[in-house]
C-alpha cells in the first residue's frame, strides 16, 4: 500500500466533502469517532418509539400479569365449595306471662330484641376463636384447609400463628344476621364439597349447644332467684314469729286474744250481776221498806263491791285504773301490739306461699327448653365450585393492568414533554 492510500477513518481535521459518503466529524479527537459510530445506529422516528413503548407496556403491565394469573388459576388454584345452612332462634311462650314473675323481672326486654340478641351472640361466636377451638375434637380444620399443597395462595399454612389462622377462619366461615327477620345465614368454604358440608354440620351443632347453654344459664339464674325469694320470705316469717314468742313471754300471755276475750267475758258477767243487784236494791227501796235494814245494807255493799270489780276489770282491759292513771300493761295496749304482729305474720305467710308457688313454676319451666335453635336450611353437598371465579379474576387483572399501563404512559409522556 502506498502512502497516498486514504485512511479508514478520517483524521479529526478532515472535513466531509459535499456528496461524499465517508464519515463526517465535528469537533476534534475522540468526539468525532463517537459521533461517527452513533451515526451508524438505526434512527427511530417518534412514531416508531411510541409503538415500541406501546408494545413493551402492553407486555409488562397487561399480558405478562394476565398470563401468570391465568396459569396459576388454571393449573395451581384449587376449587373451593360452599355449604350453607340457615337458622333462627326461637323462644317458647312463658306460662306466667299474666302474673309477676322472677323470669319476667330478670329478662325485662322485648321478646324480639331478646331473640335478635341471642342470634347476634351466635353470630359473634361463629366468628370467634372459641368456635375454632371447640371444633378441634370433631373436625381437623387446619388439615382440611391446608390440603391442596400446590395452591400456596389460597390454602391455609399450618405454621401460621393463631391470629392469622383466625383471620383465615373468618374468611372461610361467613355468618350473616338479618336484623329484620332474625334469620342467620352461615356460608362455609372448603376445598371439597364433603369437607364444606362436614364443617357446616359441626358448626350448626356447636351453635345449638351454645343456644342450649344460654337457655340453661338463664333458667339457672331464674331458679336461684326464686329460691332466694323463698328463703327471704321464710326468714321474714321466722323473724315475725320470734317476735310474737318474745311478746308472749314478756307479757306472760300464751294467747293474748283469748286472754282478752276471757277478761271481756268476766267484765260482761260482772256487769250483769251488778245490774241484777242494782235492780234488787231499787225494788227494796221502792217497796217502802226500811232503807237501813240489814239486807238493804248488804245489797248496797254487794253493789259497791261489784262496781269496784267492774272498774278493776275494765281498767285491766282498757288501761285507766281506779286512780284515773294510765296502765302501760293493759290488755288493750298489749293486744294492739300483738295484733300488729299477727298482721305482719299473715303478710309474711302470704309472701312465703307466693314465693313457693313461684319456685314450683320456675322449677317446672326450668325442665323445659325455653330457647332453642331451629335450622330450616340444613348443610348440603355443593355440586359446583364458587371460587376461584377465574374469568372474573382475569378480567380484574386485565382491567387493573390496563389502568396501570395508561397511568405509566401518561406519566412518561408528561416527563418527556416537560423535559423538551
Amino acid at each position: 500500500m502506498t502512502s497516498s492510500s486514504a485512511p479508514l477513518i478520517r483524521p479529526a481535521s478532515d472535513e466531509r466533502r459535499p456528496g461524499d459518503g465517508s464519515l463526517a466529524t465535528r469537533g476534534e479527537g475522540g468526539l468525532a469517532l463517537r459521533e461517527d459510530v452513533a451515526a451508524l445506529r438505526p434512527s427511530w422516528t417518534p412514531r416508531q418509539r411510541s409503538r415500541k413503548g406501546f408494545i413493551i407496556g402492553l407486555i409488562l403491565f397487561v399480558l405478562l400479569p394476565l398470563g401468570l394469573t391465568a396459569g396459576y388459576l388454571h393449573v395451581l388454584a384449587a376449587d373451593q365449595y360452599v355449604s350453607e345452612f340457615r337458622f333462627t332462634v326461637r323462644r317458647q311462650a312463658v306460662t306466667r306471662a299474666e302474673q309477676p314473675s322472677v323470669m319476667g323481672a330478670l329478662s325485662g326486654v322485648n321478646p324480639l330484641a331478646a331473640l335478635l340478641q341471642d342470634s347476634e351472640i351466635i353470630n359473634q361466636y361463629l366468628r370467634s376463636r372459641q368456635a375454632l377451638d371447640d371444633l378441634r375434637g370433631d373436625v381437623d380444620v387446619v388439615g382440611m384447609w391446608s390440603r391442596p399443597a400446590q395452591d400456596w395462595l389460597f390454602r391455609l399454612d399450618p405454621a401460621l400463628p393463631i391470629e392469622q389462622r383466625l383471620r383465615y377462619w373468618r374468611g372461610m366461615v361467613q355468618p350473616y344476621l338479618d336484623n329484620t327477620t332474625g334469620v342467620t345465614t352461615v356460608r362455609v368454604w372448603a376445598f371439597t364439597p364433603e369437607d364444606a358440608a362436614r364443617l357446616a354440620t359441626a358448626l350448626r351443632d356447636q351453635a345449638e349447644a351454645l343456644v342450649n347453654s344460654l337457655g340453661r344459664r338463664s333458667q339457672e339464674d331464674w331458679l336461684r332467684q326464686a329460691q332466694r325469694d323463698v328463703s327471704e320470705a321464710e326468714a321474714d316469717l321466722n323473724r315475725v314469729r320470734l317476735q310474737m314468742a318474745e311478746f308472749r313471754n314478756a307479757n306472760e300471755m300464751l294467747f293474748p286474744n283469748l286472754n282478752a276475750q276471757m277478761v271481756s267475758q268476766v267484765e260482761t258477767r260482772l256487769r250483769e250481776s251488778l245490774a241484777d243487784l242494782r235492780s234488787q236494791l231499787a225494788v227494796q227501796l221502792a217497796s217502802g221498806g226500811n232503807p237501813n235494814a240489814v239486807h238493804v245494807d248488804n245489797l248496797r255493799r254487794r253493789v259497791a263491791g261489784l262496781e269496784q270489780e267492774v272498774r278493776r276489770v275494765r281498767g285491766e282491759l282498757t288501761g285507766p285504773g281506779e286512780d284515773g292513771g294510765a296502765q302501760d300493761r293493759s290488755i288493750a295496749t298489749r293486744l294492739s301490739g300483738y295484733t300488729a304482729l299477727e298482721v305482719e305474720e299473715r303478710l309474711a305467710i302470704q309472701r312465703v306461699e307466693r314465693a313457693q308457688t313461684q319456685l314450683s313454676i320456675t322449677q317446672a319451666e326450668a325442665a323445659r327448653q325455653l330457647v332453642y335453635l331451629t335450622t330450616f336450611v340444613a348443610p348440603g353437598l355443593a355440586e359446583t365450585s364458587e371460587w376461584p371465579r377465574r374469568w372474573v379474576i382475569l378480567l380484574q387483572v386485565a382491567a387493573g393492568g390496563v389502568v396501570l399501563w395508561l397511568l405509566v404512559a401518561f406519566a412518561l409522556r408528561s416527563i418527556r414533554e416537560h423535559a423538551s
